[in-house]
């Protein structure tokens, strides 16, 4: 996947489009790549937006609560079943003289073959105007793609999609029958400052949240999965910086690898930074929640009676045909064998991921990672385990 673009709808979006419709009518059809006989959705007319770098405080327009956090679309692009996920940050600036801006992150794959497109455009969102989307798909041969909408972020969305001579129109509408409604929450604290010489430290202690949103604060086997009340949230981010003292930075970073299949997986980061260090030390553990009874899950309680050994072997035998990164994996073994990870393997769409990396060290210096695929683990599992339905979504 190469550089993906945002655009404005608009005389830019206009201009985009017109592109490729004269791209697409400068090339003659093969029989492998047929143009759609589909025709698009008329675009509509919009007063194009300014450009992000002439935004200033009266100009910006953040993100309505309805469009902010994560959105999972069900639809069809041309006559292929797509499920299409949206995720709209925003970010908030401490300075004045600073806009606040919001991001958007994207991915769609196709039902009937699993094909993933995914990208991002932070920092230049613009959430009042509809979507235009534009990537380059290396894995198409370097095709160029672009997705526009009728309308801004909503629970329906419709409009033309085009990929090098593909031009169809699309529509998908917002479907959470089987994954999570949430957004992640930064926020941050800072302590009282204490003198040092000639220089003011103070402690500061900044968190990512889960945070539930619509109908899923509303179940009761959501209810552990979500964050505590803003009150609450404060005190204990306050707590931890008197805990930390003057100079010390506590970091929680939060990052959502898995919401389908009616499962929850995600990684959280605890790090404590030094000040004027380049060093850190780290902590991390996976976190996988079964959304239909909105109980955490232990990972070896899916596997088979001698899994985790099966595993582990697997682990290595793939390790050892990795000569890319031989110097790297050769750091973590330990009598000829590369444990297992420590922090615990992190549950992807892809398969178990193993990752190694010192608690305290320069960022990834010695840092190897490991990916078993689904259909290696496949005899592992066992057949009604609630990771067994992300398998089977992936690799019927």
């Amino acid at each position: 996947m190469g550089a993906t673009r945002l655009l404005f709808r608009g005389s830019a979006w206009m201009s985009a489009l017109a592109g490729m419709w004269l791209a697409i009518g400068g090339c003659e059809t093969s029989p492998s790549q047929p143009v759609s006989a589909a025709k698009p959705s008329s675009p509509t007319t919009a007063k194009a937006g300014p450009t992000p770098l002439a935004l200033t405080a009266q100009d910006f327009v953040p993100p309505t609560a309805a469009q902010r956090g994560y959105h999972h679309y069900r639809g069809i692009f041309g006559d292929r079943p797509v499920e299409l996920e949206l995720t709209v940050t925003v970010e908030s600036h401490p300075y004045a003289s600073t806009v606040g801006s919001a991001g958007l992150t994207w991915a769609f794959h196709y039902l009937d073959s699993r094909q993933l497109v995914s990208g991002s455009s932070p920092g230049s969102f613009p959430p009042s105007q509809p979507l235009a989307i534009s990537w380059t798909d290396r894995s198409a041969g370097s095709q160029e793609g672009m997705l526009c909408t009728d309308q801004p972020v909503g629970p329906l969305l419709t409009g033309t999609y085009a990929l090098g001579r593909w031009l169809v129109p699309f529509r998908v509408r917002e479907d959470y029958s089987d994954c999570l409604r949430y957004e992640v929450l930064h926020e941050e604290t800072a302590g009282f400052p204490e003198r040092h010489g000639e220089d003011t430290l103070w402690a500061s202690v900044g968190w990512d949240y889960l945070h539930l949103l619509g109908a899923d604060t509303l179940r009761p086997t959501r209810t552990r999965m979500q964050c505590p009340w803003p009150a609450q949230r404060e005190r204990a981010r306050m707590a931890l910086a008197r805990q930390l003292g003057s100079g010390m930075h506590g970091r929680r970073f939060m990052d959502i690898q898995v919401n389908e299949a009616n499962l929850l997986a995600y990684t959280v980061e605890d790090r404590e930074e030094y000040y004027r260090s380049r060093y850190y030390e780290s902590r991390g553990r996976q976190i996988l929640y079964d959304l239909r009874t909105g109980r955490e899950l232990r990972l070896f309680d899916q596997l088979r009676p001698g899994g985790r050994r099966r595993l582990l072997r697997l682990l290595h035998q793939q390790a050892m045909t990795d000569t890319a990164r031989a110097r790297n994996r050769d750091f973590w073994r330990k009598n000829g064998i590369l444990p297992l990870p420590d922090q615990g393997f992190t549950v992807t769409t892809a398969g178990l991921e193993a990752y190694y990396a010192e608690h305290e060290s320069e960022p990834d210096m010695h840092g190897y990672s490991q990916t078993i695929a689904w259909t290696a683990l496949r005899p592992l599992l066992w057949p009604y385990s609630p990771l067994h339905r992300l398998l089977r979504k992936h690799h019927q």
